[in-house]
């Protein structure tokens, strides 16, 4: 399967509507099959906002708008966030930035 670029500073999310399946990203929508999954999906960060890190285990990390601070905390390994993608998905971009899955 061919991968699908995305620009843009909010990370892609695939959804099922009742006009098929879509990698949306922010404001953009992309028609893709049922099989797509979020691995093939090449994701270009346009943020500029680095994390911030207050002590070692807990990063704050802007939200998409620049208006939010999210904590990021890494506890035995196992990180959290306290923005609402995580608390849906138990994954979100505030982790992968400190990761550095995003620039």
């Amino acid at each position: 399967m061919e991968k699908l670029h995305i620009t843009s500073n909010i990370a892609p999310v695939i959804v099922r509507t009742l006009n098929g399946y879509f990698a949306v990203s922010g404001n953009q929508w992309f028609p893709v099959t049922a099989e797509t999954e979020l691995s093939n999906i090449e994701w270009e960060n346009t943020s500029s906002i680095p994390p911030k890190t207050i002590d070692p285990d807990i990063h704050l990390v802007k939200s998409s708008d620049g208006k939010t601070d999210y904590a990021v905390k890494i506890q035995d390994g196992i990180p959290t966030c306290t923005c609402m993608g995580f608390s849906f998905h138990r994954h979100c971009r505030h982790i992968d930035k400190i990761y550095g899955k995003q620039e």
